[in-house]
């Protein structure tokens, strides 16, 4: 995030995508490597796209695993839903009857693999960072100590964890995937489990934002590059 700025200021782009901040990295670095500028450029685009594209099948699971089970329409603002479907949970979670002595500390050692790759998941926006600091008006605002980034990655740590920990102590090993398939199959929580798909069919755009300006981005390039053979194909005809 903070080396892209001077690299920017070497290379004369004030500023870069996650996959042009490697290529001029690699090719203002070590002799052997700097040849491989390109290659390692599209290694990080060919990533980025399968990340976020995983993540993007993980929210339709989610939301053929909650909407199988009740369908109601979906309305109302992301946020505002978001917020008030958390602090309901929450209150369920507080409910706990078991005690922290009667569960394990530390789970088995075989799905620590699986906990990266939950943690990763959790901070899948991270892809979408460089593309809407671009698109800011003041962008130095976005990395400063109480700025954008810091306090959307801390608030998404505090709810993370005040979720997972409380969560524990109320369902136990028995805890789903899902956190809210352990949730009474009430029309209470049915419904609060719908304003959780509406939250992520809300913010679906925004995770596909990367992979899909890479599609759109070799898509004008091929489309280009065909129509100027078409139009030399005209003049030599003519």
């Amino acid at each position: 995030m903070f080396s892209h700025y001077p690299l920017g200021l070497r290379k004369a782009q004030p500023r870069l995508d996650y996959a042009n901040v490697m290529r001029s990295a690699v090719e203002i670095g070590p002799s052997w490597i700097r040849d491989h500028g390109y290659f390692c450029k599209q290694m990080v685009n060919v990533n980025m796209f399968l990340a976020q594209f995983g993540f993007c099948c993980v929210y339709f699971v989610f939301m053929a695993d909650n909407l199988k089970q009740a369908l109601a329409p979906l309305a109302g603002v992301a946020n505002v839903v978001y917020l008030i479907a958390v602090c309901i949970v929450l209150q369920h979670l507080l409910q706990f009857d078991n005690t922290t002595t009667s569960l394990p500390a530390v789970g088995n050692w075989s799905t620590l693999p699986l906990f990266f790759g939950t943690v990763m998941f959790a901070f899948e926006g991270v892809a979408v960072v460089l593309p809407i600091e671009s698109q800011m008006d003041e962008p130095l605002h976005f990395i400063t100590n109480n700025g954008v980034l810091n306090t959307s990655c801390l608030l998404v740590l505090i709810v993370y964890m005040t979720v997972g920990f409380f969560g524990y102590l109320r369902f136990g090993n028995d805890v789903k995937d899902t956190l809210t398939l352990n949730l009474p199959q009430t029309n209470f929580y049915q419904t609060i489990k719908l304003m959780f798909v509406a939250c992520i069919l809300v913010s679906y755009p925004l995770q596909f934002y990367v992979p899909m300006e890479r599609i759109e981005k070799w898509i004008k390039r091929k489309v280009t590059s065909s129509l100027w053979i078409i139009n030399e194909e005209r003049n030599i005809n003519r």
